[in-house]
């Protein structure tokens, strides 16, 4: 059977188009790393933000069971509309932040109609909470 996992799925094409990328277990949000048969906290991951990702860091969390993804910020920023309970306000905010910042393909909607836009900056900078809505880098 196919490993359908989302790093081997799209990693490769993401450090393609540009992006610097790193490991996330399954079923969480943060950085890990499959070691022994099981997953595990990755301290170390902040070196991903200081360099490309490489061709063979790809392969190899490609074939860790169930390997989510996550981009490295900095050079990439977020835009996270977490507003679940208005649908259209969160359409509305999109459609101002596409508005304002441009169009961008790259657009996740986890529950909707909570959604994320996705931009490359031209320089990093600190992410601003205001919920619900947050700019990540």
């Amino acid at each position: 059977m196919a490993d359908t996992s989302w790093m081997a799925r799209f990693g490769a094409r993401l450090v393609t188009n540009g992006y610097a990328i790193l490991p996330i277990g399954p079923g969480t949000k943060k950085p890990g790393r499959f070691q022994r048969g099981g997953w595990a906290d990755y301290p170390e991951w902040n070196r991903h933000a200081e360099r490309p990702t490489t061709e063979v860091e790809v392969a190899t969390w490609a074939a860790w069971p169930d390997c989510g993804i996550g981009i490295v910020g900095g050079a990439v920023a977020a835009v996270d509309i977490d507003i679940a309970a208005d649908a259209e306000l969160a359409l509305q905010i999109e459609a101002l932040a596409r508005a304002r910042l441009g169009d961008t393909p790259a657009l996740r909607i986890g529950r909707a109609p909570k959604r994320m836009l996705v931009y490359r900056a031209t320089a990093p900078f600190r992410g601003i909470k205001r919920h619900p809505l947050e700019v990540l880098c």
